[in-house]
């Protein structure tokens, strides 16, 4: 019988092992056909739909699983949508939610009226992941199911504020009147979402009904409905808004003080100067900067009397709107202020500052007396308001100052002596050579002479290379760097031995900026010196001086161990525009730090390598939106690929906003009229006002710079392209359009003016030398025309045949413009 029982357990375990196994390995082949539908979806494969449909229906799965397939449903975009709307019809509000955010992500007419319906799933959350899709589908066919679910008063408060912002996504113009319909509703949250929006949508419709709402009995309402019309800063809302000056809430009285500063209106003065009695210690710091901006000299003496009876962040405010104000009234209460110990050292240290602004001869002797004070912020503050003075009555006490106890009274004092010009330098000499001053404050000096930019210090500084205290020869290095004398590069590559490594830097340093190449071979030495920090400021300094030389040594500094440097050295490459770096670069992009990556990315893009372009593409779709940033800022270059236009325009719908502002930009760089809806989508729905601004900078910029082929009178082209130049006055491109656009409407010394303008902003484009010798031409400057198109032939080959081209008229009837041309 014991055998029979042995026998039956070990048979037993036996199956049970068995099954274990077998459980086991198909778990196994699931997983690994589980995979492999992952896989198929991901590359875009239709025969992957079904299997993915059956996967979020399956409950034995897990929710990150399940989830996985519905955002690779997602990706397979218009081969799910049918299998998609299908599958809506199951009664587990899991799969219903996980088709509805894939739904949600794919975007397609066709899933806008499937989505409506979804608005009365009994499960909540279905309904927001609806809302949110509609919104970002653009489909106006939403406008009224999210309209019915705003006014819906048994819906949800939190879905109802939901449909607040998908309306304003949706179409700014037509969710104005639906916003305004609930302002005398009873859900305080959705009333006040849809205050702030109307705030931002901008929008005059709102004015009337927002003030309607600033007697409303919540103190949040009125408050808000403050701040919304601040934003709208239409003068309907003065008076109302003066009125909340004394409301009952601090909050809606502080709002309404901070809102009297965006509209400049007089009437705001008599009322914010009461406000300065305020109880509440914000309502009298919003008004006190309120009078200070309104310009109004009546709030003067009230500003002055208010002051010692107020609080800390009061008094701050009033010192710098009486700056603001500039009434030479407050000059000696202010002198006062400085002077009174009882005061907060830092309002005393601000007050020095704002003294510095009157520009009268009264404050001076005071801040020579508080470069003496006993505390070390009113030092500080007051040697730096002597430097902006430049009164030379200051020189011998800042001289002195530069021995302070304090690090940032030394600092500040040598700060305002280099604001003193050639009388600071003799005496800052004098203590730089002074061997019984402290190595700081020697140093300091030195670091003023560089400052000051005169060349008399050059030998003197030479020698203090030579000084037995290491902080002299560093300061005296960086001095010497911006003085930027020749006769300095000597001793400069003598100081390279030097036993101290930050004097190393500071020559290196020194060294690019002297622009001799002299300087080329000890920084090609530097490169491969044991200190790191050494061998990237070398790579710096190197991509400085732009001498090929540089180029050989810098590919193999590629190959450093030290990452920082083989991303120095990748941008160096770039800067330096050498076509032998191409291929190394192309190898960089599969180094293991991300960082040399795109660096090595980004100097292929400032080559022109079209290699680039794929590499590029893919970046473009990186998870990290700092890859997508610089990705689509290298791109620009390609703008003229099909691909790469189609590519960035896509990225306008990014979902990080820094991305798809930086594409915003470029777009507008590139200045493709087929970028011009998604530019006018963007610059109406986008929600970041600075993107929303750059896309209205760029769309700006495409319609000028395109105005042929848009059919855009001349006039109207000027007066966009002077906006977008208003708008970025650093950008050449900008300025070349406006100059082109003046030299089409025949101003000629107009266009002259701009495209000069535009040579100072950036050297070597092409296209502003070809439009700047076209312009002198026209003008009889034949000289300077035929150097300009000289100029933009070399730089771009194929300006060479727009010229043989353009027009007839006064250009073609010069000589030697045709012996150019057809040269």
């Amino acid at each position: 019988m014991q055998i029979k029982t042995h026998i039956a357990i070990v048979i037993s375990i036996t199956i049970l092992g068995y099954f274990s196994f077998a459980i086991a390995q198909e778990k196994t082949n699931q997983t690994t056909d589980l995979n492999s539908v992952l896989k198929l979806g991901e590359m875009g494969d239709k025969r992957a739909v079904k299997p993915l449909i059956a996967v979020i229906k399956d409950k034995s799965k897990n929710s990150y699983t399940r989830k996985h397939a519905a955002s690779v449903l997602a990706k397979l975009g218009s081969l799910a949508i049918e299998p998609l709307i299908d599958t809506l019809n199951i009664n587990d509000p899991i799969v219903r939610r996980l088709v509805v955010e894939a739904l949600g992500n794919i975007r397609d007419k066709r899933i806008v009226d499937p989505l409506i319906r979804v608005l009365v799933d009994q499960d909540v959350r279905i309904r927001r992941l609806a809302v949110d899709a509609l919104a970002a589908s653009g489909d106006i066919r939403a406008l009224e199911p999210l309209v019915n679910v705003l006014h819906n008063k048994e819906e949800k408060s939190s879905l109802r504020r939901r449909a607040v912002t998908a309306l304003v996504q949706l179409d700014r113009k037509q969710a104005v009147n639906p916003l305004i319909t609930v302002l005398t509703g009873g859900d305080i949250q959705v009333r006040n979402m849809a205050i702030e929006m109307l705030g931002k949508l901008g929008d005059e419709r709102a004015i009337t009904p927002l003030i309607s709402t600033l007697t409303n009995q919540n103190h949040l309402t009125r408050s808000n409905a403050v701040k919304a019309l601040a934003q709208l800063g239409d003068e309907r809302a003065v008076e109302p808004l003066i009125d909340r000056l004394t409301d009952e809430n601090d909050l809606v009285r502080s709002n309404a003080a901070e809102a009297m500063t965006q509209f400049g209106d007089a009437r705001a003065v008599e009322p914010l100067i009461a406000s300065l009695k305020d109880k509440n210690s914000l309502v009298q710091s919003y008004a006190t900067l309120a009078l200070g901006r309104l310009d109004d000299h009546r709030a003067v003496e009230p500003l002055i009397s208010a002051f010692h009876h107020v609080e800390k962040n009061v008094q701050s405010n009033i010192v710098r709107s009486l700056v603001q104000l500039g009434d030479k009234r407050a000059i000696e209460p202010l002198i006062a202020i400085l002077k009174n110990e009882s005061v907060d050292a830092y309002i005393r240290g601000l007050t020095a500052g704002a003294l510095a602004q009157f520009g009268d001869s009264r404050v001076i002797e005071p801040l020579i007396s508080a470069l003496k004070n006993h505390n070390h912020l009113v030092r500080s503050d007051a040697a730096k308001a002597l430097g902006q003075l430049g009164a030379q009555v200051a020189l011998k006490p800042l001289i002195s100052a530069l021995e302070d106890t304090e690090g940032i009274v030394r600092s500040n004092a040598a700060t305002a002596l280099a604001q003193f010009g050639q009388s600071a330098v003799d005496p800052l000499l004098t203590v730089v050579q002074n061997k019984n001053k402290d190595s700081f404050t020697r140093g300091l000096a030195a670091s003023a002479l560089g400052e000051l930019g005169d060349k008399k210090a050059t030998e003197p500084l030479i020698i203090a290379l030579t000084d037995e205290e290491p902080n002299v020869r560093y300061e005296a290095a960086l001095a010497l760097r911006l003085l930027g004398d020749e006769r300095a590069l000597a001793a400069l590559v003598t100081t390279l031995s030097d036993d101290e490594k930050q004097i190393h830097y500071a020559a290196v340093l020194a060294l690019g900026r002297l622009g001799d190449e002299r300087a080329i071979e000890p920084l090609i030495e530097a490169l491969s010196d044991q200190d790191e920090r050494l061998r990237r400021l070398a790579a710096g300094a190197l991509a400085e001086l732009g001498d090929k030389r540089a180029v050989k040594p810098l590919i193999g500094a590629l190959s450093d161990q030290d990452e920082g440097l083989r991303r120095l050295a990748a941008s160096a490459l770039g800067q330096l525009s050498d076509k032998k770096a191409i291929d190394p670069l192309f190898a960089a992009l599969s180094d293991e730090d991300a960082g040399v990556r795109l660096y090595a990315a980004l100097a292929l893009g400032q080559l022109g390598d079209k290699r680039m372009v794929e590499p590029l593409l893919v970046a473009l779709t990186d998870k990290d939106e700092r890859v997508r940033r610089l990705a689509a800022f290298a791109l620009g270059r390609f703008g003229d690929d099909n691909q790469v236009l189609e590519s960035l325009i896509s990225s306008l719908r990014d979902k990080d906003w820094r991305v798809r502002g930086v594409v915003a930009f470029v777009l507008g760089q590139v200045g493709d009229v087929r970028s011009i809806s998604e530019l006018e989508r963007l610059a109406k729905d986008e929600q970041n006002e600075n993107v929303q601004n750059t896309a209205t900078v760029s769309l700006n910029h495409v319609k000028a710079k395109n105005f042929a082929n848009l059919g855009m009178r001349l006039s109207e082209a000027e007066l966009l392209a002077e906006e977008t130049v208003r708008r970025q006055p650093d950008n050449v491109v900008f300025y070349d359009t406006l100059g082109w656009v003046l030299y089409k409407r025949k101003k000629y010394i107009d266009a002259i003016t701009i495209l000069e303008e535009a040579t100072k902003l950036q050297k070597g484009v092409a296209a502003v030398h070809y439009h700047l010798g076209l312009a002198y031409l026209q003008t009889q400057q034949i000289e300077k025309g035929l150097k300009q198109l000289e100029a933009a032939f070399s730089l771009e080959g194929r300006f060479r045949e727009v010229a043989k081209s353009e027009g007839s008229g006064i250009i073609q009837k010069i000589p030697e413009f045709q012996q150019l041309v057809n040269r």
